[in-house]
């Protein structure tokens, strides 16, 4: 019968549909149609809704009154089943959830129903549960403030934040309860995570631990979700500190890398004297690289004991190219050019290659602030993974 009922009513619905000229349906229909499509799926609550929505918008529309009376009956019936089941494990949570959505399609349905001629057929499932309700409402917060003692009796940190949870459960229930704001607020400073940025300190005298220091105060805020920052002076008080020393900060400058262009060449002299003069048109390229290493380190500060470390690294570098012209004398046989060769390779090496090739060497304060953006983007997400996992 069900089945034919919700044939006849699609067939109804696309009669009128015709009838209107292919016009958009009404809402009541629509509204109807939805809800019937939610009840054969077992979403009982969705379909009181949605009969509600149609009877507003067409009252008396017995499709959707027939609607709602099955919808709200089934309702009924599928959340008590909940609450019993959840009452019989002392699930305190679920009856009071299932109680309140029994409130809202009873606050939903009452009004339509009461002088409906289908009212009497659904009068015994409009049942007062307040009783009921504050019953569960006062078991649930007692097992949740209760959870949060025990919890909150352990010495760890994780179990302090936990109390306080729990703690802050028993609000969603009854506020307030006991004692149970005062033991929150308690719990919560308790299992707070109090960390001190102690200043990195570079080995070279250069900015750039300062400029980590700056880009994680931005990036973290003073406070979070398990972990609060307070100033390096206020220390002592802290429970742990996380640690920064950029241990190295060096510039390298690599060798000059020869590219050849082109050679041109021009016949000098005549006769006996003539020879050949080739000159050498060469690219020269030199980078300069900036390395930087941090080690982190997060530090109980009562005990001194230490609870992670790790080594990050990053680096920053520019090239400088510039274009060349050598005279190759061909007067010299190959081992006088290799001798020459190796005289002026040795005295550059003895006198900084800086200051016989090529220009003189960039300032190395921009690659160095970049390696240590660079950085700070590394130990960003680390202490965002040790918090998270607080």
């Amino acid at each position: 019968m069900p089945k034919l009922a919700n044939t006849l009513f699609a067939i109804a619905c696309v009669l009128a549909w015709a009838i209107a000229g292919c016009a958009v349906l009404p809402v009541h229909i629509l509204q109807t149609g939805s809800g019937r499509a939610a009840f054969d799926r077992g979403d009982y609550d969705l379909a009181v809704s949605e009969a509600r929505t149609a009877l507003l918008s067409q009252p008396g529309f017995e499709p959707a009154e027939t609607l709602l009376v099955e919808a709200f009956r089934n309702a009924v019936l599928s959340h008590t089943t909940r609450i019993a089941s959840a009452r019989a494990v002392l699930d305190w949570d679920t009856v009071v959830f299932e109680h309140r959505r029994l409130a809202d399609i009873d606050k939903a349905a009452r009004p339509l129903l009461l002088n409906s001629r289908f009212y009497p057929t659904v009068a015994e499932f409009f049942v007062d549960r307040t009783d009921d309700l504050n019953q569960a409402l006062g078991l649930a917060a007692e097992t949740h403030y209760q959870a949060g003692l025990v919890l909150g009796a352990e010495a760890a940190k994780a179990r302090k934040r936990e109390a306080a949870r729990e703690f802050k459960r028993v609000h969603v229930f009854l506020m307030p309860f006991k004692d149970a704001q005062e033991r929150y607020d308690t719990s919560r400073e308790a299992g707070t995570e109090v960390v001190a940025f102690e200043p990195f300190e570079e080995v070279d005298g250069s900015n750039a631990g300062r400029r980590i220091h700056e880009a994680l105060r931005a990036e973290f805020g003073p406070h979070g979700a398990n972990y609060e920052f307070v100033r390096f002076a206020a220390r002592e008080r802290a429970d742990q500190a996380v640690l920064g020393r950029i241990t190295r900060v060096s510039t390298l400058v690599s060798p000059v890398a020869d590219t050849l262009i082109r050679t041109k060449t021009k016949s000098v002299g005549d006769g006996e004297n003539r020879r050949q003069r080739k000159t050498e048109y060469r690219e020269r390229s030199r980078t300069t690289t900036v390395e930087m290493g941090i080690d982190l380190r997060i530090i109980e500060v009562a005990t001194g004991r230490e609870l992670r470390r790790e080594t990050l690294e990053s680096e920053a570098a520019t090239t400088q190219k510039w274009q060349e012209e050598r005279e190759r004398r061909d007067d010299l046989d190959d081992d006088e050019l290799k001798l020459a060769s190796a005289i002026g390779t040795l005295i550059g090496a003895l006198l900084g290659a800086d200051k016989v090739v090529g220009p003189a060497l960039p300032d190395t304060a921009p690659l160095k602030a970049e390696a240590a953006e660079a950085l700070a983007e590394k130990v960003s997400p680390w202490l965002r993974t040790y918090f998270s996992g607080l």
